[in-house]
């Protein structure tokens, strides 16, 4: 539950309520997030498409998706979105049972397009997600009331010597998510940071995992998306042999988290988080 500030009479701070924004004089405002990470949509919008694929892309792969829409029209939608309209899309119950995800475009169509445009297809197909985005942004209040165990107070002097952008890292934790059944914050991959480990603590909802020692990387299919992002094809959750056969040799841990507990994991680790609660947001912390 996302918990309203306290003003004089409203009683104790951690009274559960929602969120209620008014744009008028005086009032609180409605913050804005991004629904796509600053490096996904720099990413995205900064591939050199020729004309054919950007045909294929916008007549063929998105109404596949049930978007009658553009690429270009699609990343502007999911950044500044105001969180008050955000909230009540990720709390719709869609009612079904658990499935798994799958892209909406035929079989053999996935096995002839080039992998930048599946992970697209990837990207619009799956529910708009709220992650990574600083506690203090969309809820300071929760600063108040929140308690973070010890284990997971960050270790300054560390932290100092390995990596010189870690105080802004630290400064910005715990950071959000709040999302569907179905959404995640990227395909399978290692952190930028990948030094820093790093907890997730599930609030409500479910979340499944996958996890991955490092010298499983060839196993894995393996992507490069930008000179900093590395990606990695194989789905631990529904997995396509034909497509990436050195899944099936790859040793690594997968399973689910729910309401209360807490996953740790090295920094360095091949990872995968999917919201897998089709009754409700799943709402979760990450802590570096």
């Amino acid at each position: 539950r996302v918990r309203s500030p306290r003003a004089p009479g409203q009683g104790p701070v951690d009274q559960p309520r929602h969120l209620e924004f008014d744009e008028g004089v005086g009032a609180v405002r409605a913050p804005r997030v991004n629904l796509l990470s600053d490096a996904t949509y720099t990413t995205l919008q900064g591939i050199a498409w020729d004309s054919t694929l950007d045909r294929l892309l916008n007549w063929v792969l998105l109404p596949l998706a049930g978007l009658w829409t553009t690429m270009q029209h699609e990343l502007d939608s999911r950044m500044h979105v105001r969180l008050d309209a955000y909230l009540p899309f990720a709390e719709t119950k869609t009612g079904a049972s658990p499935r798994p995800f799958q892209l909406p475009a035929p079989l053999l169509l996935r096995r002839l397009l080039p992998t930048q445009l599946l992970l697209l297809l990837e990207v619009f197909a799956r529910p708009r997600y709220l992650h990574d985005v600083a506690l203090e942004w969309i809820c300071p209040d929760a600063l108040d009331w929140l308690h973070v165990p010890r284990m997971l107070l960050p270790n300054w002097l560390f932290a100092g010597l390995v990596d010189s952008d870690s105080d802004r890292t630290f400064e910005l934790e715990p950071t959000a998510f709040i999302g569907a059944a179905h959404t995640l914050s990227y395909p399978m991959h290692q952190n930028i940071h990948s030094n820093l480990d790093f907890a997730v603590v599930v609030l409500q909802g479910k979340k499944r995992y996958a996890l991955f020692h490092p010298s499983e990387h060839d196993n894995l299919a393996p992507f490069q998306a930008s000179d900093d992002v590395r990606l990695y094809l194989a789905d631990p959750f529904s997995p396509d042999l034909p497509a990436t056969p050195g899944l099936s040799r790859a040793s690594g841990w997968r399973g689910e988290l729910e309401a209360g507990e807490v996953l740790f994991a090295p920094g360095a680790w091949i990872h995968v988080f999917e919201n897998y609660d089709f009754g409700a947001a799943t709402v979760a912390l990450k802590f570096w």
